[in-house]
């Protein structure tokens, strides 16, 4: 039996369900941490007390420089979930040429075509 696109995108072990809830976690957990973080940057500003400027700014910096990592890893893990969906996208237009060759040629003429009538147009 011919494999399909979407068959092929579902053998990973994960279904769009498992990636969509992983997603929203992440989102979640990422939302509560910049809550966290301007918690503590508020309590720090409204602390009267404090009043040793070195060790404030020494405070903020140590806030920053997570908050700084946090967003690296978060850019990290976006960047290599895109790059996982755009493979398995990849994939799956693999696999469909591979068993429709005439939809596909049938799809790029068409494109063509219409590129073309719209490069021509004046």
């Amino acid at each position: 039996m011919a494999e399909t696109p979407n068959d092929s995108f579902e053998t990973e072990g994960t279904t769009r369900a498992d990636r969509g809830s992983s997603y929203s976690e992440r989102s979640r957990r990422g939302r509560s941490d910049a809550a966290v973080w301007l918690n503590e940057l508020d309590a720090i500003l409204d602390d009267e007390s404090q009043t040793d400027i070195a060790a404030l700014r020494q405070r903020l910096r140590e806030q920053l420089t997570v908050a700084r990592g946090a967003l690296g890893d978060a850019v990290d893990t976006a960047a290599d979930a895109a790059s996982g969906y755009m493979r398995r996208a990849v994939d799956c237009a693999d696999v469909y040429v591979e068993t429709r060759p005439w939809h596909a040629i049938t799809c790029a003429a068409g494109v063509g075509f219409l590129l073309g009538m719209l490069c021509h147009r004046k």
